[in-house]
């Protein structure tokens, strides 16, 4: 089932602090296409577990090649 490829599902408020970021900073990468999200609801934005994991992947991908970090 799609469900259990796509594994756990993070709110907003949940990555704002694991991440230690503002919401509104969430809410940005997911503007911008940096953190994929799904929409439920209408309004209600949640991230899979491999988006978030490719996401920070990259972030340490790229903080150590010394480039500015997302």
């Amino acid at each position: 089932m799609i469900l259990n490829e796509l594994g756990k599902l993070h709110s907003v408020e949940e990555i704002s602090a694991l991440l230690s970021v503002e919401e509104q900073t969430v809410y940005k990468w997911v503007r911008e296409g940096k953190l994929k999200a799904l929409k439920l609801a209408g309004t209600t934005l949640r991230v899979p577990d491999t988006e978030l994991e490719k996401f920070i992947l990259q972030a340490l991908y790229y903080n150590s090649k010394g480039v500015k970090s997302l």
